[in-house]
């Protein structure tokens, strides 16, 4: 392994870290050696690098938790959050100014054709129904009510919040517009036979 130049460790990048939260967790913060220039060579030869140890007590516990790099603007990411969890899968929620986003993933393998079938703890008229793995980004254009959702992976169907009118939407799976349709507040797409 290659030693990092000075312009390694003198840029000003960043990443915050943001875990979503479960009782019984206690998280440590540290310094380790980063094996970089010395910042004293006598009671510190080998440089700082901070981090995080995140420890929960528990039967079974999920460590979901969000990076993000950031430079020269602030961190964008203001809220994450569990949306529903099952021994199988998880959804999560990454909201920002613009955006909100929703991660699903299946435990297990990755190659299973098992269909995940979870309703969200948050708002109960949500659900997710996909296999593997999937995503959603649901975007608000500033001034306007438009809403655009971008979806990839592997989605059966779902049914998301989205108060606007179906005429100021759009549904984007897999670089395709696709077909979906308004159930009150909520944006549906796909097939929920299988929902709880």
């Amino acid at each position: 392994m290659g030693r990092q130049t000075d312009e390694w460790f003198n840029d000003r990048a960043a990443v915050r870290v943001m875990m979503i939260g479960e009782p019984g967790t206690t998280v440590y913060g540290a310094e380790g050696p980063t094996g970089g220039p010395p910042v004293d060579q006598v009671m510190n030869p080998e440089g700082n690098s901070p981090l995080l140890l995140a420890r929960r007590q528990g039967r079974s516990t999920i460590f979901a938790a969000v990076h993000e790099p950031y430079k020269f603007n602030s961190p964008s990411i203001g809220n994450v959050r569990k949306a529903v969890s099952t021994d199988g899968a998880y959804v999560a929620e990454i909201s920002a100014k613009d955006y909100l986003d929703r991660v699903a993933i299946q435990f297990g393998e990755s190659n299973s054709d098992a269909v995940q079938v979870l309703r969200s703890e948050l708002d109960p008229q949500e659900v997710f129904v996909f296999s593997n793995y999937a995503y959603l980004r649901q975007t608000n254009a500033a001034q306007t009510s438009d809403a655009r959702f971008v979806a990839r992976g592997h989605w059966i169907g779902f049914r998301v919040r989205s108060p606007q009118s179906l005429a100021n939407q759009t549904l984007i799976v897999h670089g395709t517009n696709a077909l979906h349709r308004k159930e009150g507040d909520y944006l549906v797409f796909g097939d929920l036979s299988h929902s709880p």
